[in-house]
């Protein structure tokens, strides 16, 4: 009797994985890139930027050049752009990582730079020719900000690009940094 109750056991947790497995199958999303990753790939190549930054609110703009270039990468399911320009008279390198949850039904992208040395998480929609990405940055004060990363005139050769950020939780935004993107 113990012989056969250990053998239906047996047979129970094995149909019971083989289930699973199927419903496991059956959950999980497409492999490869999200058609809304697919549709940036207009963005793939080298762009010259002309940036302007202003560190505070009463600063003036500081103006620089820039190089963009982007590529796919994980399959696909990856932007990735590498940024090099000079900033204040030193060498300033930023990289973004920017993918689309099909969860969420959002882009995610990170930003990291040589002058933060951190990451910064931004997530948001594409609505028209513009993205709107947004998240909360902790400033070197210790202070949290609401940050905005726009990019908008989005075509095939060029876009405008913006962030602001806010001091009062959402309730007013000042621009800090913005650029054109010409594609060579």
């Amino acid at each position: 009797m113990k012989f056969r109750t250990c053998i239906m056991l047996i047979i129970a947790v094995m149909l019971l994985a083989a289930y699973s497995s199927v419903v496991a199958q059956n959950e999980m999303p497409p492999m490869g890139a999200p058609d809304e990753i697919k549709a940036l790939n207009w963005l793939i190549g080298e762009w010259d930027v002309v940036q302007e930054f202003k560190m505070s609110p009463e600063a003036d703009w500081m103006k620089s050049n820039a190089t963009a270039v982007y590529s796919f990468s994980v399959d696909g399911c990856t932007l990735e752009m590498d940024y090099t320009s000079s900033m204040m008279g030193m060498k300033y390198v930023g990289k973004l990582v920017e993918t689309y949850d099909r969860v969420n039904k959002q882009y995610q992208s990170i930003w990291t730079d040589n002058m933060a040395a951190r990451m910064s998480y931004y997530t948001g929609h594409k609505v028209g020719d513009s993205t709107i990405l947004s998240g909360i940055e902790k400033m070197p004060d210790g202070s949290e900000v609401v940050s905005r990363v726009l990019t908008y005139n989005e075509t095939k050769t060029s876009f405008d690009w913006h962030i602001d950020m806010s001091h009062d939780g959402g309730k007013t935004f000042l621009i800090s940094g913005k650029a054109k993107y010409t594609k060579k």
